[in-house]
């Protein structure tokens, strides 16, 4: 094994990245939250630190899986959908049980006008939290634009 002394350190500054990204989002500044998760990201890829995931497992899975979703939200409140299902399908290869996962992908999906597909993820949600009023409520509005 490795010595990893700049991993905390490599941790930090991602986490810094998907923090002020997040301070973005909330004032609706979404290209510039963009702009931060995604160099959160870039760090990640260009790390030459592959023991980094063994070591800090736990923490750093959680990490990449919440720049991801907040990626997808950023490009759901922008309507741009495909970048959106884009993300949550990274999301959910991390962590196949995210119900953030499953549900914003569904959104960007009904959003992009694909409720049959919408749907199927939305059924996923109630499958890991079955008293999700949220995606009980889109269930029964897919279902219903199924119908007409």
């Amino acid at each position: 094994l490795h010595e990893c002394n700049d991993c905390s350190e490599l941790i930090i500054n991602i986490a810094t990245l998907k923090d002020r990204g997040t301070v973005y989002f909330k004032e609706k500044q979404y290209d510039k939250a963009i702009e931060l998760y995604n160099e959160g990201l870039k760090l990640e890829v260009s790390s030459s630190y592959q023991y980094l995931r063994d070591i800090y497992k736990d923490a750093y899975n959680e990490l990449i899986l919440n720049l991801h979703l907040n990626l997808a939200l950023s490009y759901l409140k922008m309507d741009d959908f495909d970048l959106a299902i884009e993300q949550c399908n990274l999301a959910l290869i991390l962590d196949p049980v995210s119900v953030k996962g499953w549900y914003r992908r569904g959104e960007a999906r009904l959003g992009g006008g694909e409720v049959t597909l919408a749907l199927e993820d939305y059924k996923k949600v109630i499958e890991f939290q079955p008293d999700n009023k949220a995606a009980l409520n889109k269930i029964q509005f897919c279902e219903a634009a199924n119908t007409t």
